[in-house]
């Protein structure tokens, strides 16, 4: 743990919160209402920067995510890698790492378990990125 202590002062790569990794959380979102109440649920335990980037939801996507705390924007959806890409150029995101989702990644329990797995086992001390 005094490792851990020490690289938190010389490698601002990572946020470390409790002994745990407190990425941004940014979500992909198009008419979701039926999975972002879930998700939400599931991320907040994870950080306190969760950003949805909505693609002109006409469901109440927009107003369930609001209420559960997540902060809203918009923009109009050209692919995936171009949602993402807008999202990491444009927003003011105040974490050195990011966790980018759809709202249905979450939804289902076992994807969520896998992720905190992965992030207990501290695996920002030697990547700069990783897929699950």
């Amino acid at each position: 743990m005094r490792l851990i202590r020490n690289l938190q002062f010389l490698c601002p790569l990572y946020e470390v919160y409790g002994g745990r990794l407190r990425p941004a959380v940014i979500i992909l979102t198009f008419n979701s209402a039926e999975t972002i109440s879930s998700t939400l649920h599931r991320v907040r335990s994870l950080t306190d920067e969760i950003i949805i980037v909505d693609s002109g939801s006409t469901d109440e996507t927009i107003q369930m995510a609001t209420e559960l705390g997540a902060f809203v924007v918009s923009h109009p959806f050209e692919n995936y890698g171009a949602q993402r890409n807008w999202a990491i150029d444009n927003l003011e995101i105040t974490k050195s790492w990011q966790l980018h989702l759809d709202a249905e990644e979450m939804y289902r329990r076992i994807w969520f378990e896998r992720l905190k797995r992965f992030l207990k086992r501290r695996p920002w001390m030697d990547i700069s990125s990783h897929v699950i």
